[in-house]
């Protein structure tokens, strides 16, 4: 996974009208670009749960011993390591 960029962040800012058009991390108060960065990360966060959650209820939908079970079970945990990859 390819970890998130501040100018990334800085650019998610500027489409969510949270910073100016002509701003980047060199005009903005580094504290500002922090939050910015912290904000994005529990955002990704929280959407990787989701996803997880959604295949967690499908994992409760399958027998225990097929392959789908364990195929479901792999990807859930797959999506929650991802965390680790920021």
């Amino acid at each position: 996974m390819n970890p998130m960029t501040r100018d990334q962040i800085i650019q998610w800012a500027r489409e969510a009208e949270l910073a100016e058009p002509r701003d980047d991390a060199s005009t903005l108060p580094a504290v500002y670009v922090d939050a910015l960065e912290r904000f994005a990360q529990l955002a990704r966060a929280d959407e990787r749960e989701r996803c997880a959650q959604i295949i967690d209820a499908n994992i409760e939908q399958c027998y225990p011993d097929g392959a789908l079970y364990e195929v479901l079970l792999s990807n859930a945990a797959a999506i929650r390591a991802r965390k680790d990859e920021e």
